[in-house]
């Protein structure tokens, strides 16, 4: 039904700085203190968060100067801030989280959206944003809007049957760890992982952590760790990917044999896009800091970045950092949001509805 690729994706580019750090032979074997975390997050049934990602982005004047609607682009997302707080328990499935975006520049603007999901549905509360007045009723700001996922599959005429098997949280953990087995066959680096003093860490107060470990990956690495994900790593990958129990999680069943032929029949250009990746982008950090308590859980981690593209004499640089805090593990999570009932909350279909009539269709 849903097309998984970019969790997929996102999951793989996780991997490969977790591993590049448990490859290393140091003393402080950072390898042990890595299976340890991974076999915590397979034991985590609960927990609470806190996490907040910033983006800013700095586009070439060239860019800004040919088109006037770039300049109204860039004041929306050239300082943006989401955070979230919310809370999780596997058993059964519930997930809640308060997001607020922020958009920097001219635009000032903060949007609150609450969101709670469950095995079959998902309700997402409207938020009261000025500029959508005219296609929003504003009798449906603060109101929840249901979405049920066996419903949206039939909206889509492309999609198939509803599976709740796509939302398995234990089949999602299996599929990090069979992720992990393969990049650890292939990233035998000693150059990424630094053990970090606690109490030089900087870490934030209240953070329970006994080890601390902070992964790197400069311009010069970065070549090498691209070829040996795309041309070894890939492949078995894909076989991975392709395994019968991963189909529900994925949206789809996966050739093996035909993604690997189409692979092998890509590698030239592949490699052409890294060389040409290599000359234009420009790498002044990407490292993540992670806090490990006793346990092996993570209560604390801080992606860093700050790289550009460089082309024509120009660039265009995003900065930012995404850090999340975890708190309760294992414990009984603290739901907050206000439940969904039938008098504050709204199908997609009268939602549909209430927007018609708002603008006189």
């Amino acid at each position: 039904m849903r097309k998984r690729w970019t969790a997929v994706l996102s999951l793989i580019a996780l991997c490969v700085m977790v591993v590049l750090a448990g490859c290393t032979k140091s003393p402080a074997t950072p390898e042990e203190l890595f299976n340890k975390a991974l076999k915590a997050s397979t034991e985590l049934k609960s927990y609470e968060f806190s996490s907040e990602a910033t983006l800013k982005l700095e586009f070439p004047d060239s860019l800004m100067q040919a088109d006037p609607a770039t300049g109204m682009i860039a004041g929306f997302l050239g300082d943006i801030t989401l955070s979230a707080s919310g809370a999780y328990q596997e058993e059964p499935l519930k997930t809640e989280a308060t997001m607020d975006l922020k958009l920097g520049g001219d635009v000032g603007m903060t949007i609150r959206v609450p969101v709670i999901m469950e095995q079959d549905k998902m309700w997402v509360k409207v938020p009261n944003i000025p500029m959508l007045a005219g296609i929003f009723p504003q009798d449906v700001v603060g109101k929840y809007i249901e979405l049920d996922f066996e419903q949206l599959a039939e909206m889509d005429p492309q999609a198939g049957a509803f599976n709740p098997d796509a939302f398995n949280v234990e089949t999602q953990k299996q599929l990090g760890m069979d992720i992990m087995g393969v990049l650890l066959k292939h990233f035998d680096e000693e150059e990424y992982v630094e053990i970090v003093n606690v109490e030089e860490a900087g870490l934030p107060a209240g953070v329970d952590a006994s080890d601390v470990l902070r992964i790197s990956l400069t311009q010069d690495q970065f070549q090498q760790v691209a070829a040996t994900l795309v041309e070894d790593a890939l492949p078995e990958l894909i076989d991975v990917l392709a395994k019968p129990e991963y189909a529900a999680l994925l949206g789809e069943t996966i050739d093996a044999e035909q993604a690997k032929k189409d692979l092998a029949e890509s590698q030239d250009e592949i490699k052409a896009g890294l060389e040409e990746l290599k000359e234009m982008l420009i790498i002044n950090e990407l490292s993540m800091l992670m806090a490990l308590d006793k346990d092996g859980n993570t209560p604390y981690s801080n992606l860093r970045f700050d790289f550009a593209i460089q082309q024509d004499g120009e660039q265009m640089a995003f900065k930012g950092s995404m850090s999340s805090t975890m708190t309760n593990f294992n414990g009984t999570p603290a739901f907050e949001l206000e439940e969904p009932t039938a008098d504050n909350t709204l199908t997609i279909d009268q939602l549909d509805e209430l927007i018609n009539a708002e603008m006189a269709f």
